[in-house]
């Protein structure tokens, strides 16, 4: 049916094809009647002035197409092109009024479809044409492809066209379907002309890498048109689109500096070594001034996104919903990268956080897996912040794993959440023979460092070293204070449909889905989100992808379009590290009857293992498991969680199921409290306090206890009741009684 259909659009266009004697040129010059005779009095108002580069393209369309006839502008499914459109189509507006006159249809395409032409009078129309949204749906499906359907849309606009005319295409990315445009024989021989002059603005970087605009190149020539380049071009968003679109990173993400709660002013340095191939800035909320600088002192400004792409091909500046993010491409940078860099930010409305992450091939991650022995070792002793200092027996090591070949390491300190330094020191003992020109047959080595009174909360571990090629490195690691076995194995990812997800709405309305998308690593990971649905509701998803912080939660906000009518959709969000997937589904009600329910979800729980044979002040050495079984049979299960985080479903569960789901959460007994909190779709909530020094005054347990002593009660109350009426019969006897008469 499509070959046929496609088929049918080409006879069209093979139909439509103008004599020698009624070329463009023809055309053209009845139009150039119309607008007073000559070319000049068509398109007088046009600025001349070279340095004006962004009217340039403007300018040569309108000379060279010279026409009444209409116009179909097309338009690629990117939030970038959008705009590229919306600002053209106003200088067509602002530099001739004349095009009033012209009948233009606006359509949107992408890799798959196409749009309804709709009907756009005057230059207000362009204006309120929305770019900030509802473009760049094809981010949301990862099945959908990365190039465009640029001739299909081409083909239905010129069959729509109900007389001969011009079509436009704005469009900055590879085609996807190039084999339609020989199977329908649209570029065929130089001396066939459609009845349509087709022009294309390319707003992407140009030259192509990949030569994606030669096939345009040669339709534009074949058809009478032009192809024109956007000369303002803001790479930096189509450098975001480029990563937002990349499906796999090639190296890790680590995290190299990170403070929050800043105020005012602040100037700071870090290394760049080697192994490192992009920087990635992200500060929140957005400041009032910046700057980033080289090494050598190449300086820019980290609120002008167009400095920012300059830099690099691939590099960008993004400002969106309170955050600003840099993003620096090392890899194309035409500047040396390797040394010291300088961050210099501002704000002087609030308190502001920031982090620098690094795409790398060096990694370091800490944890720590068992006590010290007391077998002597060969070492090197330094000092680690945030430590008291205590005997030789409360030594711990710590596993610190490093990803790629290093020289040396020359310092591992500790930092708070905020990266403030911790107060106290103490030594360390760093393992010799662990260094890499002695264990060079293992790049993914691990070093033994050992520590006095390891501190009972979350840190991170500062390392600071020399790479293989001797350039100063720095990574900062998060460590738990607990063993790594202590904790029930978890996924990389763990996702949640967050609390105030709009699940039950009407037709017409744009309710709001969040999704918490938790890293339970040590390191930081660079996730992308994707999503699809059953009913094709979707509109569009904010942020599509964000590096998370280790142990950090990122909220996604999926915003849908409901049509009207009873329904129901399942949705699939998807988030991605490189080719890894973690998914949630959920159930979304449009239309359907309100529910009535105040009843509260169902939990109960067992302990697989537990403390109760743990001296408490040797907690370190045990661990527990808890087994959660949640079931909602009215609205169905929101969320199932923990405080603290880490309750993990194996099988997962679908939002909404009103099924039974089994968790299990798994901690150190010095952790034995835990909070289970159950919610359902109209947010009823059950909370459970558990505590695994407790685990054998479970729900099961304590219900047995409180029937054994009511029985017990009752047979107290019944033994006191007999005794009672046994002395009663013992204390009631009777006088003899006599007969006898008047003595």
């Amino acid at each position: 049916m499509a070959r046929l259909l496609l088929l049918l659009i080409l006879t069209k266009i093979v139909s439509s094809i103008v004599s020698p004697n009624q070329n463009s040129n023809s055309t053209h010059k009845d139009a150039v009647d119309f607008f007073g005779g000559s070319d000049i009095g068509r398109i007088k108002n046009i600025p001349t002035n070279p340095s004006i580069k962004k009217y340039e393209p403007v300018r040569k369309f309108l000379s060279h197409y010279n026409s009444l006839k209409p116009v179909a502008v097309l338009v690629d499914d990117t939030k970038e092109t959008c705009n590229d459109a919306k600002n053209f189509m106003l200088r067509v507006f602002e530099v001739t009024p004349s095009a009033k006159y012209i009948q233009f249809t606006f359509q949107k395409f992408n890799s798959s479809s196409v749009t309804p032409a709709v009907e756009v009078k005057g230059n207000s129309a362009f204006g309120n044409i929305d770019c900030s949204q509802e473009y760049g749906k094809s981010y949301l499906d990862p099945t959908e492809s990365n190039g465009t359907a640029a001739f299909f849309a081409i083909l239905n606009a010129a069959n729509a066209l109900s007389q001969n005319g011009a079509i436009l295409v704005f469009i900055d990315r590879k085609i996807s379907d190039e084999d339609l445009a020989s199977h329908t024989g649209i570029v065929r021989k130089k001396n066939i002309k459609a009845g349509f002059d087709i022009y294309v603005v390319w707003g992407g970087p140009y030259p192509t890498k990949y030569s994606q605009d030669h096939l345009l190149r040669e339709l534009c020539e074949y058809s009478g048109g032009l192809f024109l380049v956007k000369a303002d071009k803001d790479l930096s968003d189509y450098y975001y689109r480029q990563f937002l679109m990349q499906t796999n990173s090639p190296f890790n993400t680590s995290i190299i500096l990170s403070k929050k709660h800043l105020t005012g002013a602040s100037e700071l340095t870090f290394p760049i070594d080697s192994k490192i191939t992009g920087i990635h800035v992200r500060i929140a909320p957005s400041i009032s001034s910046g700057s980033i600088s080289t090494p050598k002192g190449y300086t820019m400004d980290i609120l002008k996104k167009e400095e920012i792409a300059e830099f690099s091909t691939g590099s960008f500046g993004v400002i969106e919903a309170g955050l600003h993010e840099i993003h620096l491409n090392l890899t194309t940078a035409r500047t040396h990268s390797v040394g010291i860099w300088r961050l210099t930010i501002a704000n002087t409305r609030a308190q502001y956080n920031f982090t620098v992450f690094a795409y790398t091939k060096l990694t370091a991650q800490a944890y720590f897996v068992e006590k010290n022995s007391n077998n002597p070792v060969t070492s090197i002793t330094g000092y680690v912040s945030g430590y008291h200092e205590s005997t030789g027996s409360d030594r711990r090591i710590m596993k610190l794993g490093i990803s790629a070949y290093i020289k040396s390491i020359s310092n591992i300190s500790f930092v708070d959440k905020d990266g403030q330094p911790l107060a106290d020191n103490a030594d360390y003992t760093l393992v010799k023979d662990s260094l890499t020109e002695n264990n060079v047959s293992d790049p993914d080595r691990e070093i033994d460092v050992e520590l006095h009174d390891v501190s009972k909360k979350p840190t991170y571990a500062l390392i600071q070293g020399k790479d293989s090629e001797g350039n100063e490195f720095l990574r900062l690691s998060y460590v738990s204070p607990y063993n790594s076995n202590d904790v029930f194995p978890q996924p990389t990812l763990t996702i949640e449909t967050g609390t105030g997800s709009e699940l039950f709405t009407t037709g017409g309305k744009f309710p709001v889905i969040l999704f918490e998308v938790t890293n339970h690593k040590s390191t930081a990971v660079d996730v992308r989100f994707t999503c699809k649905d059953d009913k094709s509701i979707l509109r569009f998803l904010q942020p599509y992808r964000q590096i998370i912080g280790p142990h950090a939660t990122a909220t996604v906000r999926l915003t849908l379009v409901t049509r009207f009518g009873s329904y129901e959709d399942e949705i699939t969000f998807t988030a991605w590290i490189g080719s890894e997937q973690f998914t949630k589904k959920v159930i979304v009600d449009v239309g359907t009857e309100v529910l009535y329910d105040n009843e509260n979800p169902e939990i109960s729980y067992n302990f697989p293992s537990d403390c109760s044979k743990v001296v408490l002040s040797s907690c370190s050495e045990g661990t527990w498991t808890v087994k959660v079984t949640a079931k909602d049979q009215g609205s169905g299960l929101l969320q199932v969680t923990s405080y603290p985080q880490g309750l993990y479903f194996p099988t997962g569960f679908t939002t909404g199921t009103r099924g039974e789901v089994t968790g299990y959460y798994s901690n150190s007994c010095c952790n034995p409290d835990l909070q289970i909190v159950a919610t359902d779709r109209l947010n009823n909530r059950h909370v459970v306090n558990v505590n695994a020094y407790l685990a054998f005054w479970g729900p099961a347990q304590i219900a047995a206890v409180v029937l054994g002593i009511l029985i017990f009660i009752l047979i107290i109350v019944l033994i006191v009741y007999l005794i009672r009426k046994c002395i009663q019969r013992k204390d009631n006897y009777h006088l003899p009684t006599y007969r006898g008469g008047r003595i």
